[in-house]
């Protein structure tokens, strides 16, 4: 048996991070931090948007408590001053995702958003996968 001898057309780790840079946001709170990815842009009552996802954890208390938050454009080091009457936020607790939706044109993301993966599909085990992020660990640099 011959482990490992199927080839696959792979992107390489510093490639990957290089383009997904330029649609991760740090979303950063008054009691702390989080990551965000922009995943859509649409129309909402006619007016364009970008769509947001993230952690429900990470923005609930902001949610609530009807706080500013800041979202941080890792690509362009841009900062984005969000009130609540500037933003909607939608929390799915039972999953931990949220989406964040503000006006387009806000932050410069590429014009396409990175494509999603069908929910029905399924990575096999043994696939690498990666992540990027800001954890606890480094909090102003972007982690993969």
């Amino acid at each position: 048996m011959n482990i490992g001898a199927e080839k696959t057309m792979t992107t390489p780790w510093h490639k990957a991070v290089a383009q997904v840079q330029h649609y991760v946001l740090r979303i950063n709170l008054p009691d702390g931090y989080g990551t965000g990815f922009q995943i859509a842009r649409c129309q909402i009552d006619k007016s364009p948007v970008v769509l947001v996802a993230t952690a429900a954890h990470v923005v609930q208390d902001a949610y609530e408590q009807q706080d500013v938050i800041v979202l941080h454009h890792y690509g362009s080091q841009t900062d984005l001053k969000l009130s609540p009457h500037e933003r909607d936020i939608r929390l799915f607790p039972d999953r931990d995702v949220a989406l964040i939706a503000f006006r387009d044109g806000s932050l410069p993301f590429p014009p396409d958003p990175l494509p999603l993966a069908s929910p029905h599909s399924v990575i096999p085990p043994g696939v690498e996968i990666g992540w990027c992020g800001f954890p606890n660990m480094q909090d102003t640099r972007l982690c993969f």
